[in-house]
């Protein structure tokens, strides 16, 4: 019994880390206009069925489709 507690004190933090990055995805995700391969659908997925690793991999390349369009880089404004 006491390795049943011990097991659930290290699964809840981790399931709990994992619902809020898969909330902060979804929520970043719908409200984002592009995204990297132009398809919400899948990053959907991605984020919902991978659990901890999906949420991950859109927060740090998935969302980045915006961000290039912004400007060239030469930092001229005209």
């Amino acid at each position: 019994m006491n390795d049943l507690g011990t097991a659930l004190l290290l699964a809840i933090p981790i399931l709990i880390i994992e619902i809020i990055l898969i909330v902060i995805s979804l929520v970043d995700l719908s409200k984002r206009k592009k995204v990297q391969f132009d398809n919400k659908i899948i990053w959907v997925v991605i984020i919902v069925f991978l659990n901890l690793i999906g949420p991950i991999l859109y927060l740090a390349w998935g969302r980045h489709a915006e961000d290039k369009e912004i400007g060239n880089g030469s930092g001229d404004k005209d």
